[in-house]
């Protein structure tokens, strides 16, 4: 049989009708439908090998230990206790403010050696066998809130905060308080013209004192009263009728001065001040003298005549009888 086409030719042919069947195909082919369902997962492939392990990494700090401020808020120029507990018997340890100095540098605080119960105490004040000498909390120190951290010699590590503050500025003192002193007065209702003595105590030894009367005289200057020097133990005693070496002359308290009651200032050149009061009466009224009586003339007692003796007759004898 003798055959139409060749076997290359039939595969020619039939290669051209499926170009042609795809072209039509693609020609009349519809919208896309929906995606159908998700096939599941194919089978895990094989774990690769293990890489090479890394460097071994810094030792962990150990935090069993704590610690504790006498102030968590000091002032620069103050001082700081450090209290510690959980460290290794016998372990050195150093207690510094973090990045404290110029905001970079740590301040080594305190420093000590833990007890055989592990507990730690240091002062800033102390000075320690790590050489903080420093007596307290210096100005190189810039105010702010710190970390503070204890590192034990075995590694021991415990941390707390602190809030430094500005050095408070120094409190003025307070003037020396002025002697209590007091006077009294020889009288405290004198009458114009009277003398009046004036008793003092607590001045300061050796204290020239000038003792007035307040807007005595025409109601608006001060009447020098009397003025002296107290003794030795503060003892004033002062008289108007004496003069003192501040020029107080007047004998008494003289008819310039209005009557009323006022108020008696003794005030010491060392600022020693002392008060009291007086009440000033008139002049007393002067009661006029009696005026005195004439003396009788005593008249001389009559004289009484002597008696008169009288003779005495003698008798005439008589003769005797013959």
């Amino acid at each position: 049989m003798t055959h139409l086409f060749s076997p290359r030719k039939w595969w020619a042919l039939a290669s051209l009708l499926l170009a042609v069947s795809l072209v039509a195909s693609v020609a009349c082919q519809g919208p896309a439908g929906p995606a159908g369902e998700r096939g599941a997962a194919g089978a895990s492939g094989a774990t690769g090998a293990t890489g090479p392990a890394g460097p071994p990494g810094a030792p962990a700090p150990r935090s069993e230990a704590d610690i504790a401020l006498s102030s968590y808020s000091p002032a620069i120029g103050s001082k700081v206790t450090v209290f510690g507990s959980g460290f290794k018997p016998g372990e050195a340890v150093l207690v510094v403010l973090e990045k404290a100095v110029g905001g970079t540098e740590d301040y080594v605080m305190a420093g000590g050696e833990a007890n055989a119960a592990g507990a730690l105490e240091a002062t800033t004040q102390q000075g320690t066998k790590t050489d903080v000498t420093s007596p307290a909390l210096p100005a190189s120190l810039k105010p702010g809130r710190y970390t503070v951290r204890a590192t034990g010699s075995e590694g021991t590590v415990a941390t707390t905060g602190i809030s430094i503050k500005p050095k408070p500025a120094p409190t003025p003192k307070p003037p020396p308080p002025t002697p209590a002193a007091s006077i009294a007065l020889s009288s405290y209702t004198p009458a114009i013209g009277s003398k009046v003595t004036v008793f003092g105590a607590g001045f300061k030894a050796g204290e020239a004192v000038l003792v007035v009367i307040e807007k005595a005289v025409t109601g608006n200057e001060d009447y020098i009263m009397a003025g002296g020097e107290a003794n030795a133990s503060g003892i004033l005693e002062a008289t108007t009728q004496q003069g003192t070496k501040t020029d107080v002359s007047s004998p008494a308290l003289p008819v310039s001065l209005k009557p009323g009651r006022y108020t008696v200032r003794a005030t010491g050149s060392e600022g020693t001040q002392a008060i009291t009061s007086i009440s000033i009466r008139p002049a007393p009224t002067p009661t006029p003298k009696p005026t005195p009586k004439p003396t009788p003339t005593a008249v001389p007692p009559t004289p009484t005549p002597a008696p008169t003796a009288t003779p005495t007759a003698v008798p005439t004898p008589t003769p005797a009888a013959k």
